[in-house]
C-alpha cells in the first residue's frame, strides 16, 4: 500500500458514536502501511450521521464527502504525475 492515496470517512448512528476515533484508526492503519493520507475540509477526513429515524446523509454531509473524494483524486493524480516524472 506504499505510496498508495487514502482518505477515511465513517458513518454513525448518533452524534457521539465514534465516528472520530474510527476516523483516526482508519488513518493511523494507512500511515502504518505508508500510504499518503490526504483530509477535505475535516481534520480527519469526512463523517456522517444517520440516526434510526434519519433521513439519511444530509446536504452538509455529502458536500463533504465529494470534497474529500475530489481531494483524493487531485492528490492522487498529482502522485501519479510525479511519479511518472521520477522514472524519465
Amino acid at each position: 500500500m506504499r505510496n498508495k492515496v487514502g482518505a477515511a470517512f465513517a458513518t454513525g448512528g448518533q452524534l457521539s458514536s465514534g465516528k472520530e476515533v474510527t476516523m483516526l484508526t482508519i488513518l493511523a492503519a494507512m500511515l502504518g502501511n505508508q500510504m499518503i493520507v490526504v483530509s477535505g475540509g475535516g481534520a480527519f477526513g469526512a463523517s456522517a450521521t444517520t440516526e434510526g429515524d434519519s433521513p439519511g446523509i444530509d446536504d452538509r454531509e455529502a458536500a463533504a464527502a465529494k470534497e474529500l473524494g475530489r481531494r483524493v483524486a487531485d492528490v492522487t493524480r498529482m502522485v501519479k504525475l510525479g511519479m511518472t516524472q521520477e522514472r524519465r
